[in-house]
């Protein structure tokens, strides 16, 4: 079994982000709109600011513990109309915020996180132009693998059983539209599938991204299994994904939680606000 090392794929994607921004005198810039107090929430926006600041890109978080869906539609429709910022999140889950009326205020040239609806409906339509990150990191790690085989994406996916543990709009569903334009077989779960141990036997690659630990057997997994964990969750000072670590995995490949798609994620995030500052660069 090869485990992912995330960190270091991390790593080298900050440092090409760096290299790109050398010469330019201006910087690109993030606007992170952070509503709340969760603890995930806050360990991730933590780490997208620190990512940018050691590349290059300015991270401008506006944290409110509690803001109604009207105040987060001002911050956002701001950061829209600011020719400064190159990309625009809310971070989820925004608790207590009619996402319905939010998401749809990103413009779709500052969309780095695929958040608007029409991102979405685009991917679908294999219009891709931004691909959320986090589903971007998991995409790269499929092609790491792919690579490490001697394969194109295309290839390496076409017919394969993919099994997505996860059906929202970050991961789930934009994933599954990537996917299936690669030629992949792809089946949604999460967590009210009463047949999850089924699928995952017969499944070549399991991402899950539910955040419950242990929401499957990995026992289930084929031999030859890819396992890529999205999974968060904290208790205390420690750090879970979905799949437990501590047992006996017999798979090809493993994503692990922590230092799996996490920073990869955090990575992918800035490269998007590059392309966007770069694509507004030209107009």
């Amino acid at each position: 079994m090869e485990i992912i090392n995330g960190a270091e794929m991390s790593a080298k994607i900050l440092a090409q982000i760096k290299d790109k921004l050398a010469s330019s005198a201006d910087k690109p810039k993030l606007e992170i709109v952070f509503i709340g107090n969760n603890s995930a929430s806050q360990v991730y926006v933590a780490k997208k600011k620190e990512a940018g600041e050691a590349c290059g890109i300015e991270v401008n978080v506006t944290h409110r513990l509690e803001a109604t869906t009207q105040e987060v539609k001002d911050i956002i429709l701001k950061a829209a109309q600011d020719d400064s910022v190159n990309g625009i999140i809310l971070q989820l889950p925004a608790p207590n915020i009619d996402l319905e009326q939010v998401l749809p205020l990103i413009p779709l040239h500052k969309d780095v996180d695929g958040l608007n609806p029409l991102t979405l409906g685009r991917l679908w339509h294999n219009n891709i132009e931004l691909i959320p990150a986090t589903v971007k990191a998991i995409i790269k790690v499929m092609e790491y693998i792919a690579t490490k085989q001697g394969l194109e994406l295309q290839p390496f996916l076409s017919g394969k059983r993919v099994l997505i543990i996860n059906r929202s709009l970050i991961i789930g569903k934009p994933l599954a539209a990537l996917l299936i334009n690669y030629d992949a077989t792809v089946s949604i779960a999460h967590s009210k599938s009463g047949n999850l141990n089924e699928m995952v036997r017969i499944s070549d690659i399991v991402i899950s991204g539910t955040g419950q630990q242990g929401i499957f057997d990995i026992r289930e997994c084929k031999k030859d299994t890819i396992l890529i964990d999205a999974g968060f969750s904290r208790q205390g000072d420690k750090v879970y994904g979905d799949i437990d670590l501590d047992a006996d995995l017999n798979v090809s490949y493993l994503s692990p939680v922590p230092n799996g798609i996490g920073p990869i994620g955090v990575a992918c995030l800035l490269e998007n606000t590059l392309q966007t500052f770069l694509d507004q660069s030209k107009l």
